[in-house]
């Protein structure tokens, strides 16, 4: 079996310059905490150079990347009580302020499927996030979830059916 090389630094620094903004909006959207959202990517990117370091194999680095700091996300809400995104935004969150690149949530409509987005199941809610909020595709949504994009395309389906039905524009 042929040994992988370990990832060089500029390799590393690449792989930084090109992921850590999409990860910190990531932690930011999920955490509504600058510095904790700083903290996570740094953790991040500390856990994979490890990783990385040890010899071992990973096919998508950017897939990686989330799954790590998935995990660091889904470890400090187990220390912490879970959030509500009403409340967050009651306290002064603002969702739109973390993706301005994204034009998704221009109009009022759009701004009150956002609010909603907190009575959904947490598998529908993180799965439009990451389409809509991270722009992934599906197929990188399904590799990170590790479900197929069928299965992607169906949570992606469902979610906005039941968006649509909470905010009473479908019967």
């Amino acid at each position: 079996m042929e040994q992988i090389a370990p990832i060089t630094k500029e390799e590393f620094l690449k792989a930084y310059d090109e992921y850590a903004d999409m990860l910190f909006r990531f932690a930011f959207v999920k955490t509504s905490d600058r510095e904790i959202s700083k903290d996570m990517v740094q953790d991040t990117f500390v856990k994979t150079f490890e990783y990385l370091q040890k010899g071992e194999e990973v096919n998508n680095l950017k897939s990686f990347l989330y799954q790590v700091l998935r995990n660091i996300v889904i470890d400090y809400y187990r220390k912490k009580k879970s959030f509500s995104l009403d409340e967050q935004m009651e306290n002064g969150f603002d969702i739109f302020e973390t993706n301005k690149e994204s034009k998704i949530f221009e109009n009022a409509e759009e701004k009150e499927a956002i609010r909603m987005l907190n009575s959904l199941e947490d598998v529908y809610k993180e799965t439009l996030v990451l389409r809509f909020v991270q722009d992934m595709s599906v197929n990188e949504i399904g590799e990170l979830l590790g479900v197929s994009p069928n299965v992607v395309s169906v949570r992606i389906s469902r979610g906005l059916e039941k968006l649509k039905w909470l905010m009473g524009t479908k019967k």
